[in-house]
């Protein structure tokens, strides 16, 4: 006869852990107890080879939903204890504990919904162990009903006896419920299901926040839908009922598949058989698969319940207040949401999936870090906006936010942080953030370091981060080539940052190699208007005096001859002035002006969504087969400059005499891909490093990022790139941590 004990840390809280703890325990004739603590703990009692046969099935048959970071085991002096129980969970709970994400019906509480004879039929808030609110309804840890939002909702006879038997996939289900006990909507689901078949417009209220639903196929009603919502012309997330009806309009992959049909339910990127990509999800709640089967359009626009760009509304009063003149009816429903979340977007590209935007089903799942450390809180950047703590090896990382420059956003963002504070009982020593002057979220984050009492503040280079990221997620230590290529970035010399080659560890880096920097007339207005960018490119690539302005003008005419000469020419004099405009490494801006010199963005006119450009000139590159790079130009250093003056000149002659555009947008890619290639091959002699990391805003183009994977790989590089988190702002705040607790360890 023996005992054991096992503490196991992880995403092993509101999964039924216990419940399977106690199941296990009977089939191996096993005393003890198990309780939700710091994580979950176990003690079993019995025949020595029962105790071995339980710690072996313990790791290998865990709950679906169970991750499982960390576990130490002891022996301990046999009690003659009796029996197995449940006990009552102790605290308080610390961030060993990884609340689990939000998770999609399983397939045995949709077939519950689907069968009359189920006391569930059609209820939707149907949900067992294996799925349903977990980060979205829990107000604090230990994850118990009773410091959750379904503490308001007494459970009927039924639905305790499911709750007390561990026999029930509902053992111990903590937002268990039925149609007699449990949550009710405001409206019936057929109601709602007419309506959006009348090409109506409906908020209605899902798991983290309120959603807007309209029928895709009825473009009258999108129209209405983009036009209310100012969304330009940015694309929809659409709802499909079934994998059968995504896989009639797109291609998926197996890995595609996977995720569509994940618990996380994301919004996936998938090459639709028409030209062009959709983002497309599966039902993420009941809700949205009992609307589908009261009759709903076959499919839905399904995005978020805001205007603009300003939070999910959470309440009823809020979803009035935010979307009212836009949603023609509101299905509400009385479960109180404790923290909103947005849907995750995701995408295949590298032969992974990479999630471009993490939240729902994401968060508040922690990243595994390859050392212990303080706890410190990183603030991130103003665009994509997501904030990251850290405690012990664990990294938690908030769920999209937003722009922080939006005042909504930020309210949003400090609610988030002050229920990550206390949801996970993390106390930090220090804040990181960006030191761009203009930067929202790090003035508002140091004032709010200071009513933490935080007076450790650590200022961290922005493409230094985007590296540390993807060395974080990959618990990659020691030195790294880093390849950041995003939008714009605050460089220490006081220009702008965005094409960068680094010589990169967690401790610090160095600056060894970018793109040729051209000037950035009108700096945020570059941004919305494409073509001034890609004046600003023809000009370097004609070169400079008479001879070059005169060639930039004719190639300006022929390109846009809806600008006006005048227009052209006071543009082309404000380039010469260096004082009216900061140079730019920025590689996005680079995509940018390609997209703007093969008329994919319209000269002119501003743009209705960032990235818009970029996006346009990777559809257009997918049209084309793998093309031979363009010519363009390594300077030797320090640092090493990435010259692609003659890759634009090339670009330019050839679409002048008249090349199709989506050769001109392959060759391009191929170009840049060569050129970070060759840049990585340049630099490795000198430097013996031969772990290229590639991250930043930039690396969301899928064709480039395969391109450059493929191109390293063959020059004997080993190549890692973000997919846990985004490669773009969003995982800019997992980077600032990791740097933060590199600079404590040497300077505590």
């Amino acid at each position: 006869m023996g005992r054991r004990r096992w503490d196991i840390a992880g995403q092993v809280q509101g999964v039924g852990f216990r419940p399977f703890v106690h199941r296990l325990a009977a089939e191996c004739g096993l005393a003890g107890w198990v309780r939700n603590g710091g994580g979950v703990e176990i003690e079993v009692e019995g025949a020595e080879p029962a105790i071995a046969a339980f710690g072996r099935r313990l790791l290998a048959e865990a709950p679906p939903l169970a991750r499982i970071t960390a576990i130490a085991e002891c022996e301990l002096a046999p009690r003659g204890e009796q029996g197995f129980e449940i006990r009552t969970s102790v605290g308080p709970a610390e961030a060993a504990t990884a609340l689990p994400p939000d998770a999609a019906p399983c397939a045995a509480c949709l077939a519950e919904m689907a069968d009359a004879a189920n006391r569930r039929m059609a209820y939707a808030f149907t949900n067992c162990t294996d799925c349903g609110p977990r980060y979205a309804v829990a107000r604090s840890l230990p994850y118990d009903r009773c410091r959750t939002t379904m503490a308001a909702f007494v459970q009927c006879p039924a639905c305790q006896t499911e709750y007390d038997s561990p026999s029930s996939r509902r053992f111990h289900a903590q937002p268990n419920a039925c149609a007699e006990c449990g949550p009710q909507l405001s409206l019936p689901q057929s109601q709602v299901a007419a309506a959006l078949r009348a090409g109506r417009i409906v908020a209605l209220k899902n798991v983290g926040g309120y959603q807007l639903a309209c029928d895709a196929d009825n473009l009258q009603a999108v129209a209405r839908l983009r036009q209310l919502k100012r969304r330009g012309r940015k694309p929809f997330a659409l709802l499909a009922p079934s994998m059968a009806a995504v896989e009639a309009r797109c291609r998926v992959g197996p890995l595609e598949r996977a995720a569509l049909q994940s618990p996380a339910r994301p919004i996936v990127l998938l090459d639709a058989f028409a030209p062009g990509r959709l983002g497309i999800m599966l039902p993420s709640s009941p809700l949205h698969q009992q609307i589908f089967a009261e009759g709903a359009p076959p499919w839905l626009v399904m995005t978020s319940g805001n205007r603009g760009a300003e939070p999910l509304a959470r309440t009823a009063a809020e979803a009035r207040a935010a979307l009212a003149g836009i949603a023609d009816l509101f299905l509400d429903h009385d479960r109180e949401i404790a923290a909103r979340v947005d849907d995750s977007v995701g995408q295949v590209a590298g032969a992974q999936f990479r999630l471009l935007r993490r939240a729902r089903g994401y968060v508040p799942a922690p990243i595994a870090l390859a050392d212990s450390g303080p706890a410190v809180w990183a603030a991130g950047a103003d665009l994509k906006n997501t904030f990251c703590l850290t405690h012990g090896h664990e990294a938690l990382l908030s769920p999209h936010l937003g722009d922080m420059e939006n005042p909504a956003t930020a309210a949003f963002a400090h609610e988030t942080l002050n229920h990550y504070l206390s949801l996970f009982g993390v106390r930090p020593r220090a804040l990181a953030f960006d030191p761009h002057p203009g930067y929202a979220c790090s003035q508002q984050a140091r004032a709010w370091a200071r009513d933490l009492g935080i007076e450790r503040t650590l200022a961290v280079q922005h493409h230094h981060a985007h590296i540390a990221a993807a060395m974080a997620e990959h618990q990659l230590g020691g030195e790294v080539l880093g390849v950041a290529f995003d939008g714009t970035g605050y460089g220490p010399d006081g220009s702008v940052w965005g094409g960068e080659i680094l010589r990169a560890s967690a401790a610090g880096f160095e600056r060894l190699g970018h793109l040729n920097p051209v000037p950035l007339l009108g700096g945020d207005h570059a941004v919305r208007n494409p073509w001034r960018t890609a004046l600003s490119w023809m000009r370097a690539a004609f070169g400079p005096g008479a001879k070059g302005e005169a060639e930039t003008r004719q190639a300006a005419a022929e390109l846009w001859p809806q600008l006006s000469p005048g227009r052209i020419g006071l543009e082309l004099q404000a380039l010469a002035r260096p004082g009216l405009a900061a140079r730019s490494t920025s590689a996005g801006r680079l995509f940018d002006a390609v997209a703007a010199l093969l008329g994919l963005v319209a000269a002119g006119e501003a743009i209705s969504f960032e990235a818009e450009a970029p996006l346009a000139l990777e559809e257009a590159a997918a049209e084309a087969p793998e093309a031979e790079p363009c010519a363009f130009r390594l300077t030797p250093g320090p640092p090493l400059i990435l010259d692609l003056r003659p890759a634009i000149s090339s670009l330019l002659v050839d679409r002048r005499r008249g090349e199709r555009i989506c050769t001109l947008a392959a060759r391009f890619h191929a170009t840049v891909a060569e050129a970070i290639a060759a840049a990585c091959a340049a630099l490795a002699p000198s430097t013996s490093l031969r772990r290229v990391c590639l991250a930043g805003g930039v690396f969301q183009n899928r064709r480039l990022l395969e391109a450059a994977m493929l191109r390293l790989d063959k020059r004997g590089f080993e190549v890692f790139a973000p997919a846990a988190v985004p490669a773009n702002d969003g995982g800019l705040a997992l980077g600032q941590a990791l740097i933060a607790r590199a600079r404590l360890a040497t300077s505590p």
